[in-house]
């Protein structure tokens, strides 16, 4: 399941310039059965900048089946490159380069 969800994260609509994934906390409140259809629901709950161009990114994540169940939660946390904005600000910029 994991591997899964890691793999969503990274090909969703707003995508980031993640580079390597840390850790996980993760639950398993349901079990998933062969034919159910999952849809994760990810969540920027922190970050953190660790150097010049990189930062730690903290996602929560909500598993859920085609009936809107929750069956598995958990965070993420990830190591994402940034870029310094002319606003005195840092963004991770999208996989594509772009900044949101």
């Amino acid at each position: 399941m994991l591997s899964l969800i890691n793999r969503r994260k990274f090909h969703a609509p707003v995508q980031m310039a993640g580079s390597a994934a840390v850790g996980w906390d993760w639950n398993v409140i349901h079990q998933v059965v062969t034919r159910d259809s999952i849809h994760p629901r990810v969540t920027v709950l922190a970050t953190r900048h660790t150097g010049p161009k990189s930062g730690l990114l903290t996602l929560g994540i909500q598993v859920c089946n085609q009936h809107g169940d929750c069956v598995q939660s958990g965070r993420s946390h990830i190591i994402a490159r940034c870029q310094p904005t002319h606003v005195h600000t840092t963004t991770c910029p999208r996989r594509d380069g772009t900044t949101p």
